[in-house]
């Protein structure tokens, strides 16, 4: 037990003289001492606790955070980490109530808000509940309005117009590009063109018809003879192919429906006869051409020259109008 006390005793003696220094508290040394304490206390004392930041998982983190808020970039570094869960159940649970407050919306057929647009095809936001994704393609818009049957012309003007290629509408006809036959009667017998190779009518008057896409299709050939260009007839092709291989790399194309999507019509008084072939034709009454330039889950946005920029319709409509006249379609292709 001696030899215990005595060790312990020189064990004490060794650690005092190696690990501190012991102050009288009225000597110089011992008033330093707190005043530097004090100082110490001052400049960290409005740093919170560790217990107060409940969003970190542990000192690491706190400690971390304190080492790094002076930084420029410390809030990307701990905002996602720390928040990202949260803010991921906030959109979701907002996305939900939209949904709910609006869900009637999505059964109208006609919607009258056009999509802000970028010059390439490109992805946005849209305040219909039911949006996914959609293209758009900011091609120039032209009215029909001096053209009151001249659709074609104006939607092939307006497809052109977006790559640089400025024209009136009526000056396809004029310039030669596109040959345009009336609708007379000789000897009680009605005679037309074929839409399919000129326009029939004056697009200039209520009269007036249209044409078919493979006429515009020659009519591009020729504007477009000595350009760099390429024109495709798209006949045939699904509306949801043409969007995935033309619409979604930026290039718009002119397709075939009715007007206001309504149902087409035939009408005795809209048959002729082709002087060229003998043929009796029936011209579908609403017919209609328009530029497609853009669609999502629900909707084909159309710049429809009777109407507006990016009309709004519904995909189920669009694509049986658009069987309805044929399946026709063409679109212009820069090198």
């Amino acid at each position: 037990m001696k030899y215990i006390k005595i060790i312990a005793a020189v064990t004490a003696a060794a650690l005092l003289n190696s690990c501190a220094f012991v102050y009288d508290i009225d000597s110089p040394q011992y008033m330093e001492e707190v005043k530097s304490t004090e100082e110490s206390v001052t400049e960290t004392q409005d740093i919170p606790a560790f217990e107060e930041f409940e969003d970190f998982n542990d000192y690491s983190d706190y400690k971390d955070y304190l080492d790094y808020s002076s930084s420029d970039d410390y809030e990307d570094i701990f905002y996602d980490d720390i928040f990202n869960e949260e803010n991921e159940v906030i959109e979701e649970n907002t996305e939900s109530e939209e949904v709910t407050e609006n869900s009637t919306e999505a059964e109208t057929e006609l919607q009258t808000e056009p999509p802000v647009t970028t010059k390439a095809a490109s992805k946005k936001k849209n305040p219909d509940p039911d949006y996914k994704a959609a293209q758009y393609i900011d091609v120039p818009y032209l009215s029909q309005e001096k053209y009151p049957t001249g659709c074609e012309l104006v939607s092939t003007a307006m497809m052109l117009s977006y790559y640089g290629i400025e024209i009136e509408p009526i000056q396809l006809i004029e310039k030669g590009y596109m040959n345009s036959v009336d609708v007379q009667r000789k000897d009680g017998v009605l005679y037309g063109g074929d839409p399919n190779e000129v326009f029939v009518g004056d697009p200039r008057k209520t009269t007036g018809y249209g044409c078919y896409s493979r006429a515009v299709g020659k009519c591009l050939e020729k504007l477009l003879e000595n350009e760099f260009f390429d024109v495709y007839y798209l006949n045939d092709m699904p509306l949801a192919e043409i969007c995935r291989q033309y619409i979604d790399f930026g290039q718009p194309v002119v397709i075939w429906a009715s007007i206001d999507m309504k149902p087409l019509e035939k009408r005795e008084e809209s048959t002729w006869t082709i002087e060229e072939t003998g043929e009796k034709f029936t011209w579908l009454s609403n017919e209609h051409c328009m530029v497609l330039v853009g669609y999502d889950e629900y909707y084909y946005y159309i710049h429809d020259p009777l109407k507006n920029a990016f009309t709004p319709y519904k995909r189920s409509t669009v694509e049986k109008r658009y069987e309805e006249m044929g399946s026709q379609a063409v679109a212009v292709i820069s090198w």
